[in-house]
């Protein structure tokens, strides 16, 4: 029994000594290595630039002592997000990043890990004007719309705003295509639906909108029947007009607000004529349309 206890506190003393080693030799220890990270753009829209790269490689000098020499592997293809503010202009067709900007950024997340040296004073971003063009958007899934029985459209469906300025690279801008997807719906009255605009990526961007209103109305379509005394030749006739429109119309107005009746005259008879006062309403018939004169 005491064997034993004598022989497991001697493999303890050695791992213990192992580890003290360890410890000792990695505190020692200095590293540098060069490593390759990764420059990133916020955007492929830089101000009026459209960057053909939004991510730049970049060479750095990483060194560490102690324990943060063997933590490595976390800085390998590191990618550094960047601000719109950290780019300047260098010449035409390249937008720079200091090399400062780098190693503030890497300093504020690593400082008192790892040291750094980036090689090159700059980090060049190859980009070109941005390119603008005023696009229709289209709508899309109509059939996605229902309209219960009975109704019909007052105003038919749109974009509000139907047309969209884009902005990114001529190449990208020419094919560009703006859409909405219409959902499941069915329309009664008046709505606005609120929907994504579709065709919006990093490649080519609004400069106000990433979503536009569908608007329309739709009404339960009537038919009404209205009636009209006229006296010719010093006889009462009756006239029966019937007008269908939407029911918000119908329901309250007279037909004085709808329908304008006139007359023209002849020897043997007086025709009457109508002209309709509202949009959307339609005259379905009129009876009598014309009147025999008396001889």
């Amino acid at each position: 029994m005491i064997s034993r206890l004598k022989h497991k506190e001697f493999l303890l003393f050695i791992l213990l000594s192992a580890i003290i080693w360890l410890l000792l030799t990695i505190g020692k220890t200095e590293r540098s290595e060069p490593l390759t990270m990764y420059a990133v753009s916020p955007s492929s829209r830089i101000g009026e630039f459209y960057l053909q790269d939004s991510i730049v490689p970049f060479e750095v000098e990483v060194s560490a002592s102690g324990i943060n020499s063997i933590r490595f592997n976390q800085l390998r293809d590191y990618k550094v997000l960047l601000e719109e503010i950290d780019f300047s202009q260098k010449e035409q067709g390249q937008l720079e990043v200091s090399s400062s900007n780098l190693l503030f950024n890497l300093n504020a997340i690593f400082k008192g890990t790892f040291n750094f040296a980036v090689k090159n004073a700059q980090i060049v971003f190859p980009c070109e004007h941005l390119e603008r063009k005023k696009v229709v958007v289209e709508i899309q899934g109509r059939t996605n719309l229902t309209l219960p029985k009975g109704y019909k459209w007052i105003e038919e469906i749109r974009c509000k705003p139907d047309s969209i300025e884009i902005v990114g690279s001529l190449e990208h801008i020419s094919k560009a295509a703006l859409w909405v997807e219409l959902p499941d719906f069915t329309w009664i009255g008046e709505h606005a639906l609120n929907l994504p605009l579709n065709g919006i990526d990093n490649r080519v961007s609004s400069m106000e909108y990433t979503k536009v209103e569908i608007i329309g109305t739709a009404a339960l379509w009537v038919e009404r029947r209205f009636t009209k005394s006229i006296v010719v030749d010093q006889k009462m006739h009756d006239i029966e007009i019937w007008i269908a429109g939407p029911s918000q119309y119908l329901a309250n107005e007279s037909l004085e607000e709808l329908v304008h009746l006139s007359t023209i005259e002849s020897p043997r008879s007086i025709k009457i004529e109508t002209e309709l006062l509202k949009d959307k309403i339609s005259l379905l018939s009129i009876q009598p349309n014309s009147i025999d004169r008396l001889e």
